[in-house]
């Protein structure tokens, strides 16, 4: 075995939290190792990791939406964003590069307070 269990554990721990599939997961963590100047290691493959995940028997936590360990809210997030006013034909326009008159509404939305 070329590779600790403990690298392959890390290897689906990173999958998880971006909740990749094993070859995409394989790309980030190739990627990452590349960015941060360590391009002579490399990720296990996706099919090396999926058999060796299947042997180490590791449990994914699941959470249904009224079984997470903290159901309050933390914060609100409050963003404004330019709402865009067009015509049905306006693809047409684009599509032809015919100048067409286009406006655009500010709207700005936040809860009330209580």
């Amino acid at each position: 075995m070329k590779y600790p269990d403990s690298t392959i554990e890390a290897c689906h721990f990173i999958r998880l939290v971006y909740k990749l599939p094993l070859r995409q997961a394989q790309g980030l963590i190739d990627s990452l190792l590349m960015k941060f100047g360590m391009a002579n290691l490399q990720c296990p493959d996706y099919t090396l990791l999926s058999k060796r995940l299947k042997q180490l028997n590791l449990t994914v936590p699941r959470f249904r939406k009224h079984e997470r360990p903290d159901d309050k809210i933390a914060a609100i997030a409050i963003d404004s964003t330019g709402l865009k006013r067009f015509g049905k034909d306006e693809w047409h326009q684009e599509k032809h590069k015919v100048n067409a008159k286009r406006s655009w509404r500010k709207g700005n939305r936040s809860p009330a307070p209580y």
